[in-house]
């Protein structure tokens, strides 16, 4: 396993708590919590938590590694679970679960899990088996169902399988919403022992798109709205996390009395746009680019730079806004000078630092 790099991380583990670092030169987030667990076998397991954050894509890892006995004060890592969100434009966002063992002999057979359980319901199971003659072999497993999926290896020790989980694939997690709550826990096993290692998911990058905090977002814990100017294009993802919500709109208005308008129906998988400058109302909606209404959840969309036509036109572009959102006409989030551009904006302690790509 390569090294990491822990030198922007401050750990109290008296107190068990983890403190936030910024490190711009690597354009990092990372939190850090060390928890000490008793195990009934009298080693001592430690599981930490890191959140990692690379460009909008944040990784949770699980370390589960033991106060050796023949290692003397050291440790020695035993298994690594990690959930990284993949953002997909127009779509629910992907997750990849990876899950590693380490010093696993190689005539040694292994069974690494990781169980996802909501209280009341069947839990899903992510299986990484090796035999003792080294094949290797990977599945998903919730009651009765059984399909094998994912890929596998093993090499010098390390035992590795991996998941792509997509929503619409046999291989999601069944039973439990990982975008819109946070009730499941998360559970590894190595072989027979076994460890919590969430209680929730609160701290998931799926959950309400936290990953997205890393960027040009708004919102609130309703409703996230994020922009992603490309070299044509500006793209607009609207998650929406309310029950029985027909329509959501988002207003941009300008200091000039010009405004854009995007209305998303969430009942009716229809998005529409005005632009208007006080005087003049036009129907922009054959300008948007792609767009889509996915589950009642998510509208996503995208648009030119300049809008309009001669007699009323907005470049999206280079304006600054005020924004507006509404849930069924009723007004429930403003923010001033808002632009639509992809800056990484990250805070510590109440201090916001923006880096523009």
């Amino acid at each position: 396993m390569e090294a990491e790099d822990y030198n922007s991380l401050t750990v109290n583990k008296a107190m068990n708590t983890g403190l936030l670092k910024i490190d711009k030169t690597m354009g990092k987030i990372r939190t850090y919590q060390d928890v000490l667990m008793q195990h009934e076998n009298a080693l001592k397991f430690y599981h930490n938590i890191t959140y990692r954050l690379f460009n909008a894509v944040i990784s949770m890892f699980f370390y589960w590694t033991n106060m050796g006995i023949c290692e003397g004060n050291g440790f020695h890592m035993v298994v690594t679970a990690q959930f990284k969100v993949v953002p997909v434009f127009g779509d629910y966002d992907h997750l990849q679960l990876t899950l590693k063992g380490f010093n696993v002999a190689q005539d040694a057979e292994k069974t690494l899990k990781v169980f996802i359980k909501q209280r009341f319901v069947l839990g899903n199971t992510y299986t990484c088996y090796k035999s003792s003659n080294g094949s290797t072999d990977t599945k998903y497993a919730i009651g009765t169902y059984s399909l094998t999926t994912g890929s596998s290896s093993y090499e010098e020790g390390v035992l590795s399988c991996s998941w792509t989980l997509m929503i619409n694939h046999g291989n999601w997690p069944k039973r439990v919403d990982l975008f819109k709550d946070s009730l499941q826990s998360i559970t590894l096993y190595d072989d027979l022992a076994e460890i919590l290692v969430a209680q929730d998911t609160s701290l998931f990058g799926s959950y309400h798109a936290q990953y997205l905090e890393c960027c040009n977002v708004h919102g609130n814990d309703q409703f996230l709205l994020t922009f992603d100017q490309t070299e044509k294009q500006i793209h607009y993802q609207l998650y929406h996390w309310k029950d029985n919500v027909n329509r959501v709109t988002v207003t941009l208005a300008r200091k000039d009395g010009s405004q854009l308008e995007f209305s998303c129906y969430l009942n009716w998988n229809i998005l529409d746009a005005h632009i208007t400058n006080g005087t003049k109302l036009m129907y922009i909606g054959s300008q948007m680019i792609e767009p889509a209404v996915i589950r009642g959840e998510i509208c996503s969309w995208a648009t030119p730079f300049i809008l309009g036509d001669s007699r009323i036109s907005i470049d999206a572009s280079t304006s600054v806004f005020d924004l507006q959102f509404a849930i069924d006409s009723l007004k429930v989030y403003t923010e001033k000078d808002v632009t639509l551009k992809n800056s990484k904006t990250q805070s510590v302690n109440g201090v916001t630092e923006k880096f523009d790509n």
